[in-house]
């Protein structure tokens, strides 16, 4: 995003606007970048403790399959959460 600001040249120091010739005065603006969707990809959670102490339990974890900027962990995927898609 740019902003347009008054500043004094010699000071480097910001300046009431009043000070600036307002018509010559650049319009904010943001600019849209990275637009690409965000890949599929794979994220595994952490194993849990296994079922049982003896006699042949097991553990398991969560797989994901997510397209997500936010997601890093399967263990954090919340139903619900618009941000997953499965």
């Amino acid at each position: 995003m740019s902003l347009a600001v008054c500043r004094d040249r010699l000071t480097g120091s910001d300046a009431p606007e009043q000070l600036c010739d307002a018509s010559s005065k650049p319009q904010a603006s943001v600019v849209r970048c990275n637009t690409h969707p965000c890949p599929f990809k794979w994220y595994v959670g952490e194993w849990s403790t296994c079922s049982v102490t003896c006699g042949g339990g097991v553990r398991t974890r969560r797989v994901l399959c997510a397209r997500s900027a936010n997601v890093t962990r399967a263990d954090t995927y919340e139903p619900g959460n618009p941000y997953f898609i499965l």
